[in-house]
């Protein structure tokens, strides 16, 4: 290889990584955004899920309470 050649690649290479470099550092920002947003979504869906589970019981015991009436 000639130096030209060497330079060449040197340089082609390392523009690659930057740009490697910046790209993850982009997507970790997004990944933690992303992170971020799942872990809201699991708290409301957790609360929900007890609002959900407490109308159940009371609607079967609503039924039971007529069903003795």
């Amino acid at each position: 290889m000639s130096h030209d050649e060497i330079l060449k690649s040197m340089m082609q290479y390392g523009f690659s990584a930057v740009i490697a470099v910046y790209v993850l550092v982009r997507m970790e920002a997004r990944l933690q955004q992303l992170t971020d947003a799942i872990t809201q979504l699991k708290g409301c869906m957790e609360v929900k899920t007890a609002k959900f589970e407490e109308a159940i019981r009371r609607c079967e015991q609503r039924d039971l309470d007529r069903g003795r009436e």
